[in-house]
Order: C-alpha cells, then sequence, then structure tokens
C-alpha cells in the first residue's frame, strides 16, 4: 500500500502503534498522539538539545542502504552528539517528509530501524510532524541530561594534553566504498566495515565511563572525519595540534579495503567521517587511567596554537592537517537518482 492510501492520519496512527512503549519511562507523562509531549525534567541535570536531518541522494544511497539502515545511522548521529558532552540521551521527536508514492512498509522499515537503536540506548519517542515531499528527509530531534559538574566541550584543550580517541577510524568510509563498488571481499572483512557504516555503535556508554573515572578536557565525536574535528577542537580551544600518523587505530580489514581500492587508509580515518568515536584530550597525568579504561595510547598532543594543527607522518615529516572533511555548501554531491527496484 502507498502513503497516499493510508493518509497522514493513518501514518501517525500506524507509528504510535508500534512506539506505544514511548510512555514506558515515568518522565514520559505525554507521548505521541497529543499536540506535544510532556515530560517531566530531572532537576539535577542539564538539558543536552541536538538534531540531525538527513536527505535522500546526500545522506543516503538507496541502491545499498535500506529503510531500517537509514533510520538506525540517524538516531545513532544524535546519539553520538549527546556522548560528545558526556550525556544520557532520554527522548526522541521526528519529523518525516516523504514522497506520497512510498510504500508504507518502507517507512515501517524506517521506524523499525530507529526503534532498534533507541530500545539500546533506553531512548523514547515521543512525537513528531509528517509531510508530503519530493523526496526523502528525515530530520531527528534529540532530548539529552548531564551532570551538572560533569560535561565536555570542544574548548577545553590546553597545551600539553595528550589526544586520544576511543576505537578504530576509517571504518565507516570502508564500509561505504565496500557497499557502493559492490567489492568482492572476504566474509570477515565485509561483515565488519559494513556495520560500520550502517550500523555505528554511538559512544555513550565510554562517554560516561571516561566522565566518570578520567578529568577530560575537552571531547568531540568524529562524524566528519579526524582532520575535521581535531581542527574543530583547536579552534574551540585556541591551541594547536600535533597528530601521530603511525597512532592512529585503523583496523584490518579498513586496510585491506584501502588496498584492494589503491587507496591509503589513512585518508579514510583523517578525512572518511561517521565513525562515531570520540576524540578528546587530557592531561598527562591523567593518562595511566585512560589505558586502565579503555586500552589506548594518545594520537598526539595539545600544542600552542601559532604551530597550528600537523600531521607527523611515517617519516617524521610534517605536513599541514586541513579539515577536508565534508562540509554542506562546499561539496557538491550529485543526487542519487531513485530506483524503486532497489528499494523494493
Amino acid at each position: 500500500m502507498q502513503l497516499h492510501k493510508l493518509g497522514e492520519f493513518g501514518l501517525i496512527e500506524r507509528i504510535r502503534k508500534k512506539f506505544k512503549k514511548a510512555r514506558s519511562s515515568k518522565r514520559i507523562l505525554v507521548g505521541i498522539g497529543d499536540d506535544t509531549a510532556i515530560i517531566s525534567p530531572h532537576i539535577d541535570k542539564l538539558v543536552l538539545l541536538t538534531i540531525d536531518t538527513m536527505v535522500e541522494g546526500l545522506h543516503f544511497d538507496l541502491s545499498y542502504m535500506t529503510f531500517a539502515d537509514i533510520g538506525w545511522k540517524l538516531m545513532a548521529s544524535n546519539l553520538s552528539d549527546i556522548a560528545a558532552m558526556g550525556g544520557i540521551p532520554v527522548c526522541a521527536l521526528i519529523s518525516l517528509a516523504v514522497p506520497s508514492s512510498y510504500e508504507v512498509k518502507w517507512i515501517d522499515e524506517l521506524y523499525k530501524g530507529i526503534e532498534k537503536i533507541s530500545r539500546r540506548f533506553n531512548v523514547s519517542l515521543v512525537g513528531g510532524d509528517t509531510v508530503s515531499s519530493s523526496l526523502l528527509v528525515v530530520s531527528l530531534s534529540l532530548y539529552g541530561e548531564i551532570d551538572r559538574k560533569k560535561f565536555s566541550l570542544r574548548s577545553g584543550a590546553k597545551v600539553g594534553d595528550l589526544i586520544f580517541v576511543t576505537g578504530n577510524l576509517g571504518g565507516s568510509e570502508a564500509g561505504r566504498l565496500v557497499l557502493k563498488h559492490n567489492l568482492p571481499l572476504g566474509g570477515e572483512v565485509l561483515a565488519e566495515v559494513k556495520s560500520k557504516h550502517l550500523h555505528p555503535i554511538p559512544r555513550i556508554d565510554k562517554a560516561k565511563m571516561l566522565l566518570k573515572n578520567v578529568r577530560i578536557h575537552s571531547m568531540i565525536d568524529i562524524s566528519d572525519g579526524l582532520a575535521s574535528e581535531i581542527n574543530h577542537i583547536a579552534e574551540e580551544s585556541k591551541v594547536g595540534a600535533l597528530i601521530y600518523e603511525d597512532k592512529i587505530p585503523i583496523s584490518k580489514s579498513t586496510q585491506k579495503v584501502a588496498e584492494k581500492l589503491g587507496d591509503k587508509a589513512i585518508n579514510y580515518a583523517l578525512y572518511g567521517g561517521e565513525d562515531y568515536e570520540l576524540l578528546f584530550t587530557l592531561s598527562q597525568g591523567e593518562q595511566k587511567k585512560v589505558k586502565n579504561l579503555t586500552n589506548r595510547i594518545p594520537i598526539g598532543e595539545i600544542i600552542e596554537r601559532k604551530k597550528g594543527v600537523l600531521l607527523i607522518d611515517r617519516n617524521g615529516y610534517k605536513h599541514r592537517l586541513k579539515a577536508k572533511g565534508y562540509e554542506h555548501f562546499k561539496n557538491t554531491i550529485s543526487a542519487i537518482k531513485r530506483t524503486r527496484t532497489a528499494m523494493s
């Protein structure tokens, strides 16, 4: 059945039934079905608000992504923003612009992906909006909370700080390229990089653990690539940074994909984006605590602002590390032509 046969209110009621557990939290007093949601705030916490939008042909390719994949990634990107602040997600609102010719089952799949990752992180869907559109556009707003005394910003890095990441980088870009080019790869490699791209796991738990046990000076999630994010920290903290290429963690699977395509895996890590790991800085005195918690070693250090943001390659040469990750309005991406066959 196509959406125009179901209608807007029929779709809303369908979504409401699927998310009938949205009021399972005692703090969600009114969820889907009224003019607005009503939430009881936590008196001892600060509020976090974030929003992300995904546009068909720009943020996802329906020739190799399912609607459930799209829903998962949309929620994951918002959850990662909450993680970067050290917060806990609470509830979400979704705005859906969708062609009336779409099959209802496709929208069911979209919400299935959202619901699956939402359940994993105890997030309630409490409302949203639906409109007709010429292409699919999905926007998700996430409400979270954070301890009044323990949260992280981009602006706290200090000269002498060590720089860490919570996990391997470049895997999402490797997965995107594998899917785009339908590369023939071994099962284990294929499964790893596809999962990194289609079903990333935001580091909510790791952020909470780090902030509880370590004095973090600055933190950001890696959504646009390491090069872009370390430049954001440097800009907001008014410092420089030194990154060592041979210290950046890259999985063997990502390296195999890069070799297959004749690329350098380091470029996936620096500029690929959508890894949703955390990049953070702390004093050298806190290094042992991080190693005990995450078994990670520093990938660089914070230096004086006048020295800029630099990459030390494997041969010891210094290079200016520019923020060359994806940026809207500057990057030109041709819209991907929808194929109903691919979506069926």
